[in-house]
């Protein structure tokens, strides 16, 4: 249940977290005892949430954004290394535009704001050519409804 009410917040990081309890479920489905070892660990992670990764990325703020611009990026491959630093450059810079916009007032009800915002961030994605071009629009409207499922945490 805790993993299905935060997806939206952070779908790549909560749908691993699916995928890994879905793992547990079917490898000790015969083995209780294992199955309940195997679901206390998933759980005491759970409960300590995301530890700090090496990109000195706001975990809650910016790695969500990033690991979506990584997922389409490039899938489920490891980030190439000659692209993890524009990655970050450009998480934060898109978080950054993010964080301007939807600050102000009624932002959400605006139509012609969030496309805007869209825009800009399509831009953004066009100047680090670390997306394939063809799903930089696609990327552009995903993290702005992303922004929107984060706009309590992104304008605190």
């Amino acid at each position: 249940h805790h993993i299905q009410q935060r997806t939206q917040e952070d779908p790549i990081y909560y749908n691993r977290l699916s995928d890994q309890l879905d793992a547990i479920l079917n490898q000790f489905r015969d083995d209780w005892i294992a199955l309940e070892s195997a679901l206390a660990d998933f759980i005491t992670t759970l409960q300590h949430g995301q530890t700090a990764d090496n990109t000195g990325l706001d975990l809650l703020k910016q790695a969500p954004f990033m690991r979506i611009i990584a997922s389409i990026s490039f899938g489920d491959n490891a980030i190439p290394e000659e692209a993890r630093q524009p990655l970050i450059e450009l998480t934060v810079t898109a978080v950054r535009k993010i964080q301007q916009r939807i600050g102000l007032i009624d932002f959400w009800r605006r139509q012609v704001a969030r496309e805007d915002l869209g825009r800009e961030i399509y831009e953004q994605l066009n100047e680090y050519e670390i997306v394939p071009r063809e799903r930089r629009d696609e990327l552009a409207d995903i993290l702005v409804e992303l922004a929107h499922q984060n706009h309590i945490l992104l304008t605190v």
